[in-house]
């Protein structure tokens, strides 16, 4: 229902595809799969730029390659906090939630940007 969910947000097909693409050959569970997708980064940003915030989250080139999935993800936290969402910050997740082991982490993950878009319209949701 997620993936479903993530489908909807304008140019996130192309991540969900990528991640596809990377898990081909594996036995990865839609989970796993799902979370290695959020924990580039850069998806988070286009979840938070679908929103269409004034001022577009972007990760500038002269970042190194390997600091790019932390920073993107620490400018999503930061913006979902102090932009115009104003998440309260037991509603946000930590970078450990994002990067660490621990599935409950993930949980919050995806709560984080699932209340972030249901907040500004960007999903509808699903009927069961």
């Amino acid at each position: 229902m997620l993936r479903q969910r993530l489908a909807q947000v304008p140019d996130f097909e192309a991540h969900l595809t990528d991640s596809d693409d990377e898990d081909e050959g594996e036995d990865m569970d839609p989970v796993s799969s799902l979370w290695r997708c959020l924990r580039k980064g850069t998806p988070l940003l286009t979840i938070y730029n679908s929103l269409q915030p004034p001022q577009r989250l972007e990760v500038e080139e002269k970042i190194l390659e390997s600091k790019r999935p932390k920073v993107a993800a620490f400018k999503f936290v930061k913006a979902c906090l102090e932009g115009e969402l104003q998440l309260k910050p037991e509603t946000c997740f930590a970078l450990q939630d994002l990067f660490g082991d621990d599935t409950t982490g993930f949980v919050k993950v995806s709560d984080s940007f699932l209340i972030a878009t249901f907040l500004r319209g960007v999903f509808t949701p699903l009927t069961t």
